[in-house]
């Protein structure tokens, strides 16, 4: 019972770490953030 909720709450973190990572990097491709030859 113990492993379950240790493994939810694991896989809980991991999930959101991912999700945020995925939303930030569509963030700087709209922004085009991520061209290095461009002037800001």
């Amino acid at each position: 019972m113990i492993g379950f909720i240790v493994g939810t709450f694991f896989g809980g973190v991991v999930g959101m770490t991912a999700t945020c990572l995925c939303v930030v990097a569509g963030q700087a491709d709209r922004m085009n953030c991520t061209n290095p030859d461009k002037k800001i």
